[in-house]
């Protein structure tokens, strides 16, 4: 019962997908019903219990915690691909009695202006908002300093090539800076059956990608490292896992040995990310 959201979606796609195919329905009209978004969070709403999203984002604000009452100074910290705001709900709460300065961003301004209007609500005096695209390069978006921390749940694979992305968020961080990412596997095949359906699903155009826009954690270290990062691991529960907690780091102050590591582990606090 808790599923059956998500199986009205994948069954609504399914009788939909040859339709689709012929170009005489738009996939995006089987997604949002009547142009409403209601079947979809539906069906995403009853996985919470099933996937670790939830929880690498709770350990992705407590890891972010630690590192801002460790420094001298106040963490800068970015949010890219917001959204609707799930990962912004779990961080911000969890670093508002900190040092930091939040910055939400979004390549939607109607999404920034809602998190806008929620940080507000909920007198979240650190948070900063701003439109950005990260597949473009930041610094033509008037983003000319650099972050301590850049967090995003499900975006970097939206873009069109990983490899540019992740170069443009190297060059944001600051030495030593680390990046969090939330992504899902591509293991999780309803993915592709349901998003599959919308014309971006298969709009990449990098070399590490060939069926689906979805990384594995090997492929997300080779792109990590290939755009200059100096230490890498993706975190997940198993080989079948949803999702999985890509972390990286940028270089202090010169370029040392890198490291490379592809954990699998039941991942329920950051003090367990922090001994990995």
């Amino acid at each position: 019962p808790q599923l059956e959201p998500l199986f009205v979606l994948l069954q609504s796609c399914g009788e939909s997908c040859l339709d689709v195919l012929r170009g005489e329905l738009r996939g995006l009209e089987v997604l949002y019903r009547g142009g409403e978004a209601t079947q979809i969070k539906a069906a995403v709403g009853s996985l919470s219990a099933h996937t670790n999203h939830q929880i690498y984002a709770q350990v992705t604000a407590q890891l972010i915690k630690q590192a801002a009452d460790a420094a001298a100074s106040p963490l800068r910290v970015l949010e890219i691909g917001g959204g609707n705001g799930f990962l912004t709900r779990e961080a911000l709460p969890a670093l508002n009695d900190t040092r930091i300065e939040y910055w939400f961003t979004d390549i939607s301004a109607a999404f920034v202006d809602g998190a806008r209007h929620w940080a507000e609500q909920h007198d979240y005096s650190c948070a900063r908002f701003a439109v950005l695209d990260i597949s473009e390069d930041p610094r033509q978006q008037g983003f000319n300093e650099t972050f301590d921390a850049i967090i995003g749940l499900d975006v970097v694979h939206a873009t069109n090539d990983i490899g540019e992305t992740l170069a443009h968020l190297h060059s944001m961080l600051a030495p030593g800076g680390t990046i969090h990412l939330i992504e899902t596997s591509p293991s999780a095949r309803w993915n592709t059956m349901v998003w599959g359906l919308a014309p971006h699903w298969w709009t990449y155009r990098d070399a590490l990608r060939t069926t689906s826009p979805l990384l594995t954690s090997v492929q997300w270290i080779a792109a990590l490292h290939g755009a200059g990062f100096d230490s890498a691991a993706a975190f997940a529960a198993d080989d079948e896992a949803q999702c999985a907690l890509v972390y990286a780091q940028r270089a202090a102050m010169s370029a040392d040995d890198s490291d490379v590591m592809v954990l699998q582990a039941d991942v329920t606090s950051a003090a367990q990310m922090s001994e990995a």
